[in-house]
């Protein structure tokens, strides 16, 4: 008894489990033809299938026919009974038979062309849309912009995308009217078109540059982000929502036009921020909020949003720029991203809202290690301590006015945050800033937080200001050029005075002090030195040719 419960109890949990996986795989009428569904920007998407057509089909192959089309289900006769008004066909007795029926909606379907089919299919789509409990609405998400019903009846289908499509104003419709044939399997392109985002950075501090995908700044630079998006077709919508959600990485902060942090807040005031709708102020119609970093622009109904000296159309481009710094976290979280998406109506029955393909910028900062060595401290995997330098983008050195005025004059210096081997890129104003470091015995010292670019690069020098004792200073500084060769992913090369940076990740920059030699003074040692071996070498000059006449002799 016991076997034949556990075998009964097996064999139960296994047929729910096969019964579950046929649930979830299956999106069909328990047929067996399939659907393809492509579209460009259908990733991700929701399309939907109806069936509004039975039908017979003959032939194989690319050799079949169509014919018996009978309404798949009675609800679609109410559909092409109501009227007009109601959001259905108002049709009437096609064949004078007395009524409407079947072969009256598959006449009047049959005899639209053109853009009176395609209206037909937008109503007919509207009508599900809003009746959708009184259909069987089969459902699959797109996977690399394609989408597959399987194990469908042969028939004549409703397949319409998700809402929210930029398309245009005359493109008529997202919906499409499909036969599915029995033993070719049907595929079909849909023309619509999602709304996307474009984000660009331009890490310019004056936003002056070239925005673009990725780039390079130093920790408490300000730059410039651009969203791009495009106003969709708002013509089936009562209202439209639609908005910008951008993230930022711990190494990004939203900043004013003065650099200031931004209080998180709803219908907040940002005057680093601009918005147009083809190329014209949006003057009102949107709100600004921020919640840790969250940026979102949104517009609760872009159709009610007013731009300054027109109308909103369809396609026109919607641009956001604002600004953000990059910050100390920059350094551990490299690169500074920040990942945009749009939000918009996708069912003008409902108040459902789709989501855009994410977009993503990125922000890389770099480092270096400056290894100070000598000879006679370990050579160069040893460091020699006690040398004071100063990280400038300025080839002329400070005077000694400027070094004793703590540089306050002087152009160029970058002020840094760290102590011991481990230094950072300061923010501007930020408390603790050093204007100076100084080599230790116990390793390189690391500075983070500094920027690159592409060819030619981000030039930095190191001014070597104060020697250790007993050794000379650096006439000349220390030219280190970081270039970027890959902005995709943020590769760089940084060369020090022309050569290869060295160590792991070739980013130690090598920096020999050579030993002091004390200069002779009159009279001193010096002097007393050179006496004596002028002396020596006057006895030798007298006493050779002396021993050597005495050995000829002898």
């Amino acid at each position: 008894m016991k076997l034949f419960k556990r075998a009964a109890t097996f064999c139960m949990a296994a047929a729910m489990a096969l019964s579950l996986s046929v649930t979830a795989f299956a999106a069909g009428n328990g047929g067996d033809r399939t659907l393809t569904v492509t579209g460009d920007t259908l990733d991700n998407k929701k399309v939907f299938a109806v069936q509004m057509f039975d039908a017979r089909v003959e032939g194989t192959g690319d050799n079949y026919t169509f014919d018996s089309y009978v309404l798949a289900d009675e609800d679609w006769l109410t559909f092409f009974t109501t009227d007009t008004g109601s959001g259905g066909v108002g049709l009437t007795d096609q064949d004078s038979d007395g009524d409407v029926d079947t072969d009256d909606a598959r006449a009047y379907v049959e005899s639209l062309q053109d853009q009176n089919l395609a209206d037909f299919a937008n109503k007919a789509q509207a009508w599900v849309r809003s009746h959708s409990s009184n259909f069987t609405v089969l459902e699959v998400t797109a996977s690399n912009d394609s989408a597959t019903f399987a194990e469908l009846k042969a028939g004549y289908y409703l397949v319409y995308p998700e809402g929210g499509s930029t398309g245009n104003d005359s493109r008529g419709t997202d919906a499409m009217l499909v036969n599915v044939p029995r033993d070719n399997n049907a595929e079909w392109h849909i023309k619509s078109v999602f709304p996307t985002v474009d984000k660009k950075v331009d890490t310019d501090n004056e936003g002056a540059g070239d925005p673009a995908d990725n780039g390079s700044a130093q920790v408490g630079d300000v730059v410039t982000f651009t969203l791009t998006s495009a106003v969709p077709d708002m013509s089936d919508y009562d209202t439209f929502y639609f908005a910008f959600n951008d993230t930022l990485s711990n190494g990004l902060k939203v900043v004013n036009n003065a650099g200031q942090d931004v209080e998180d807040g709803t219908g907040i005031t940002l005057d680093s921020l601009t918005v147009t709708i083809g190329g014209k102020s949006v003057t009102n119609g949107y709100t600004v909020n921020l919640s840790s970093n969250s940026l979102e622009i949104e517009f609760t109904d872009l159709k009610t949003a007013t731009i300054q000296d027109g109308t909103i159309t369809t396609g026109a481009a919607i641009v956001v720029t604002y600004k953000a710094m990059i910050t100390e976290a920059a350094t551990t979280t490299n690169p500074a991203n920040n990942e945009v998406k749009v939000e918009y109506s996708n069912d003008p029955s409902n108040t459902t809202h789709g989501t855009s393909t994410p977009d993503e910028t990125d922000v890389y900062t770099y480092e270096i290690k400056v290894n100070k060595w000598a000879t006679d401290a370990g050579g160069q995997t040893g460091n020699l301590a006690g040398a004071k330098f100063i990280l400038s983008t300025s080839a002329t050195a400070p005077t000694a006015d400027e070094i004793a005025d703590d540089y306050v004059s002087y152009t160029g210096i970058i002020k840094l945050i760290g102590s011991g081997n481990a230094y950072r890129v300061a923010k501007p104003g930020e408390e603790g800033a050093v204007t100076s470091f100084t080599t230790t015995a116990t390793g390189d010292i690391t500075i983070s937080g500094l920027e690159g670019s592409t060819d030619p690069g981000t030039t930095y020098y190191l001014h070597e200001i104060e020697a250790p004792a007993g050794y000379n200073k650096l006439k000349d500084p220390v030219a280190i050029v970081i270039i970027i060769t890959d902005l995709s992913t943020g590769t760089a090369t940084i060369t020090v005075n022309g050569n290869t940076a060295t160590g792991d990740g070739n980013t130690t920059v090598d920096v020999e002090n050579k030993k002091g030699i004390e200069l002779p003074e009159t009279g001193s040692i010096g002097t007393i030195g050179l006496t004596v071996a002028g002396v020596a070498v006057v006895l030798a000059g007298v006493m050779l040719p002396r021993k050597k006449k005495n050995k000829e002799q002898e």
